[in-house]
């Protein structure tokens, strides 16, 4: 036997095992319908924690993308009491090092930006796995 409330006044009614479908309440005579919970299927949408750690380290290099794709600009003021020649050639070398650093500096930020971008595939395929391996 199972004992079940009615809906309507909370009564206790005791009905067969596995017996399911409309009954009266012999309360209050009014009509009820039981069903088998046995068919309801939670299911659970929640990554699990290969997805959750592939989305956190997607997110930290999308960061270091954002934080090295603007790298501040070297102020470069010369020196003083050079004469031209040595003023000009101070410049350009002073020049193609700020080049250098700034194109490493960006070349820095486009790997972080790949990365992100491959993390976060990796994630959205291996949730997707995981939704169609779960139990049903």
């Amino acid at each position: 036997m199972v004992e079940i409330q009615c809906p309507h006044c909370d009564g206790d009614v005791e009905l067969e095992d596995r017996v399911f479908g409309l009954f009266d309440c012999p309360h209050c005579n009014n009509e009820f319908e039981f069903e088998d919970d046995s068919t309801n299927i939670n299911i659970s949408y929640r990554p699990k924690k290969a997805v959750t750690i592939l989305l956190a380290f997607s997110f930290l290099f999308a960061i270091g993308a954002v934080m090295t794709s603007n790298p501040t600009a070297s102020e470069y003021e010369g020196c003083d009491n050079c004469s031209w020649e040595e003023s000009m050639a101070e410049g350009i070398g002073h020049g193609a090092a700020a080049g250098a650093g700034e194109a490493a500096i960006e070349w820095l930020s486009q790997q972080c930006l790949i990365l992100s971008g491959v993390l976060l595939l990796v994630a959205i395929v291996t949730y997707a796995i995981q939704q169609i391996r779960r139990p049903r």
